[in-house]
C-alpha cells in the first residue's frame, strides 16, 4: 500500500517561485515576500554606495567605491524569508574593468545586471532588472537614462493596477553605444 501511495518529483513537481518564474519571463507578482525582500537588500545596498561615495569629496577609495558597487550587483547573504526558510543567492552581476557609476544610482535586484569593460554610467541612472540587462563594453550612459525590462498587461482589468502581474524582457546593449 505504500508503494501505491509514493509518488515520484516528476508526478508533481514543485511549483514554481515568483523570482523564478520573473527570471524566466513568465507572468510573475511583483508583491511576493521573497522578491520585495531582495528588493530592499537592493535598495540598502544602492543607498549604501549613494551615500558613503557622493560627493566624491567624502575621501573614499576608488577600491571601497567599487567594493560598495559590487554589493549591488553580487549579492552575498541569502534574504531570509521566514526564520526557518532562506532564500540562497542563485545570480550574481558581473562588472567589468574600468567602469565609472556615477550617484544616484538606482536598481531594483542588481543582480541581473552585466556591465562590460570601459564603461561610464552618468548620474542618475535607473535601472529596472526584472530581467537581465547586459551593457557591453565601451558604452557610456548618459545623466538620467532609464532602463526598464518590465512590462505590464495592457488588459486594465489584468493589470489591477499595480497589484497584477508583471512581465519582463531582457534588454542587450551592444559594445560602443552611448545612450543620452
Amino acid at each position: 500500500m505504500a508503494a501505491q501511495l509514493a509518488l515520484t518529483h516528476s508526478q508533481f513537481p514543485q511549483r514554481r517561485t515568483q523570482k523564478e518564474e520573473m527570471l524566466s519571463g513568465r507572468h510573475f507578482y511583483p508583491f511576493d515576500k521573497e522578491l520585495c525582500l531582495k528588493r530592499e537588500r537592493c535598495a540598502a545596498a544602492c543607498w549604501r554606495f549613494n551615500n558613503l561615495t557622493s560627493p566624491p569629496t567624502h575621501g573614499v577609495s576608488p577600491d571601497e567605491r567599487a567594493r560598495l558597487f559590487l554589493e549591488i550587483l553580487q549579492p552575498r547573504d541569502p534574504v531570509r524569508v521566514s526564520p526557518t526558510e532562506a532564500s540562497p543567492v542563485t545570480n550574481v552581476g558581473r562588472v567589468g574593468r574600468h567602469v565609472a557609476v556615477e550617484t544616484p544610482f538606482t536598481c531594483d535586484y542588481g543582480y541581473n545586471i552585466s556591465i562590460g569593460h570601459h564603461v561610464v554610467i552618468g548620474r542618475n541612472c535607473t535601472i529596472n532588472d526584472v530581467s537581465e540587462v547586459k551593457i557591453g563594453d565601451n558604452c557610456v550612459i548618459g545623466p538620467n537614462v532609464s532602463i526598464f525590462t518590465t512590462s505590464l498587461p495592457i488588459d486594465p482589468k489584468k493589470r489591477q493596477g499595480g497589484q497584477g502581474p508583471q512581465f519582463g524582457r531582457p534588454i542587450s546593449i551592444e559594445q560602443d553605444c552611448w545612450i543620452g
